[in-house]
């Protein structure tokens, strides 16, 4: 009976992602992941999407690799450079200058769904875990709160590697657990494979390592409920086995091949990567020259580790390059639903009371928990909420605990009572956030519709809503918009008849950009109109230099200065800012410069108007009057 309900529960969770994946556009780094996959498979080449390990991507791009059908351009510009944005948006849309458009459904639906996949073997594993450590009412508890996640809905039916990754996290804990139960040979070669696969699922992942040890020692010296330690012999050889293991893994996963591009003519930017100080650089090099690992995978470790520490990043009204203390942990307060985080906050509670913090089994969940939130915190890259998706796991087994108090003998009335109001509630908020999962906010946050004021980007608007958009033009009889769009998507390919304002990752450079004018309608989204990643500094930059009030000198001054405080982690001034503080423009002047700038009627338009429409949760707009 309990493995009919898991079932269940895993088919609920399998076809909420189903019909979801179907009514969004492409993703913003869907663009760049979906294609990559199928080089991958079709060239055994690593160039495009360097930055990410190659297995996810290519297990998505498997059913588009065996239908043969598709067949990308390995002799033009695009490869040829490593450009994998502009190579993957003609792979999906068509070249732009071709009158027939590609419907890129044909290979983004196929590969959402094997993503699924993933979701469903993270599922498994949570029910698993917590059914050995809660027995089967709990197993069914905390697979539950994870088929109502919005957060694993969001996250399972994209193209990214942030879900494969919570997979990689959990299945290499819940087998070390299981190893520490009956310490054995085969549970320690188990480990190691899994350790394997999440090293080459997400270069996050390299906190793995540190915390098996952190756990290694907590179950060396703290009260478990079964499992004795080996001998320091056997430990040592079980180590020994784990780290070969995963170590080979980590080359099958890259080919069994040391050189990411095999064929010569192309070499990875390594040069541009280690010119940047970051913590590892000489471990990666040493590794690099004596080829003990791919280089593919030290090349995106070194990456993920130097290339994008510093990336600017919107939280609550401001912007910045540097990392906030406050950004995780609010990001999973609005983006958690209340309910789950009190079903945490209660397990945490009966927890700790049970066995006074010196339980086995809840280090096995806090400890990992704790260290990864850590990291994060004291991190740069704040570009997302999606980066906590490996703390889910934990938290949704360790919620299974509270099953025991559905018991007569465990619980009250009221605390069953209690708990099944909560389940119901965090059901609720799923279903509220149908089928627009990754906009998700809970109610103190103020709802999907204002998380701006919060977040933006992967947070709330990753360039998902055209199809909603095409819809609403078609209902409210608009021909054409004035578009400014965050995403790689192509919106022609959704049927949107646009002019371009504003487009990051622009794939059609020579159509020159418009200002809306009166009677237009202006769509654009939240994150353009935020602030994040449009160029106000360039912009102010080319109208000073044209104007003749600003001097090329003091641009390259002030771009010199910023380069200084980003390699110290501070914040950078903008340029009118700098150029008013060192007197060399007056606030009077600056106000004349920017005053016809595309930034400065963007932000007017959005503090002075309620917008005449909202398109999802991540497009606003604007009759110009």
């Amino acid at each position: 009976m309990h493995k009919v309900a898991a079932a269940v529960l895993l088919l609920i969770f399998a076809l909420a992602a189903l019909v979801s994946l179907r009514l969004e556009s492409i993703t913003f780094d869907e663009t760049a992941h979906i294609p990559a996959g199928l080089t991958y498979l079709q060239k055994h080449d690593l160039r495009m999407n360097a930055e990410h390990p190659p297995i996810v991507k290519a297990f998505s791009a498997i059913p588009a690799w065996l239908s043969g059908k598709e067949r990308p351009d390995y002799r033009s510009g695009p490869w040829l450079r490593g450009d994998q944005w502009t190579f993957g948006f003609e792979l999906l849309n068509g070249r732009p200058g071709n009158t027939d458009r590609l419907d890129p459904g044909r290979l983004v639906l196929p590969a959402r769904s094997m993503m699924v996949l993933f979701g469903l073997a993270l599922g498994l594993v949570i029910w698993c875990w917590a059914r050995e450590m809660y027995g089967e009412p709990g197993g069914l508890l905390s697979l539950a709160i994870f088929a109502i996640s919005p957060t694993m809905l969001a996250h399972t039916r994209l193209v990214t590697t942030d879900l494969p990754a919570a997979l990689g996290y959990t299945l290499a804990l819940w087998l070390f657990y299981r190893y520490t139960c009956r310490p054995s040979g085969s549970r320690a070669a188990l480990v190691g494979a899994a350790l394997g696969l999440a090293l080459i699922t997400k270069y996050s992942t390299v906190l793995l390592p540190p915390i098996l040890i952190l756990l290694w020692m907590a179950w060396l010296f703290l009260p478990r409920e079964e499992g004795e330690p080996p001998g320091w012999k056997a430990l040592g050889g079980h180590g020994a086995v784990a780290i070969l293991v995963a170590w080979g893994v980590v080359w099958a996963g890259y080919g069994l091949r040391y050189a990411a591009v095999p064929d010569g003519g192309y070499s990875l930017p390594w040069d541009a990567i280690m010119a940047q100080e970051f913590g590892g650089r000489d471990l990666i090099s040493w590794l690099n020259r004596r080829r003990l690992l791919p280089e593919g995978y030290l090349y995106g470790l070194a990456y993920a580790l130097g290339g994008a520490v510093r990336r600017l990043s919107y939280f609550h009204g401001e912007l910045a390059v540097t990392g906030r203390v406050t950004f995780f942990p609010v990001a999973f307060l609005l983006k958690t639903p209340p309910a789950t985080i009190a079903l945490l906050l209660w397990a945490t509670v009966v927890g700790s009371r049970r066995s006074g913090w010196r339980s086995l089994t809840g280090w096995f969940l806090a400890l990992p928990a704790g260290f990864y939130l850590l990291v994060a915190v004291l991190g740069n890259l704040n570009i997302g909420h999606r980066h906590l998706a490996p703390l889910y796991p934990l938290m949704f087994v360790a919620i299974g605990s509270l099953a025991a108090l559905w018991t007569r003998r465990a619980g009250t009335p009221m605390a069953r009572r209690g708990l099944m109001v909560l389940v119901a509630l965090a059901a609720l908020s799923s279903i509220l956030a149908a089928p627009r999962y990754l906009s998700y906010f809970n109610l103190p946050a103020g709802g999907s519709k204002n998380g701006e004021r919060w977040f933006v980007d992967s947070s709330l608007d990753w360039g998902q809503d055209l199809p909603r958009l095409q819809h609403w033009m078609e209902r409210e009889g608009v021909d054409r918009v004035d578009l400014a769009y965050f995403g790689t998507a192509d919106p022609r390919a959704y049927g949107i008849d646009y002019r371009k304002v504003v487009m990051i990752h622009d794939f059609r450079p020579d159509d020159p950009p418009v200002r809306p004018s009166s009677g237009d309608w202006f769509a654009v989204s939240k994150t353009l109109l935020q602030g994040a990643y449009l160029e106000p500094d360039r912009e102010f930059a080319m109208e000073g230099l044209r104007t003749g009030i600003v001097r090329r000198s003091w641009v390259e001054n002030w771009s010199r200065y910023c380069a200084k405080l980003r390699d110290e982690g501070d914040n950078t001034p903008g340029l009118a800012d700098w150029l008013v503080q060192r007197n060399r423009i007056s606030p009077e002047l600056r106000q004349r410069l920017e005053a016809p700038l595309l930034t400065t009627w963007i932000f007017h338009l959005r503090d002075s108007r309620e917008p005449d429409a909202r398109i999802g949760d991540s497009i606003l707009v604007y009759r110009i009057p």
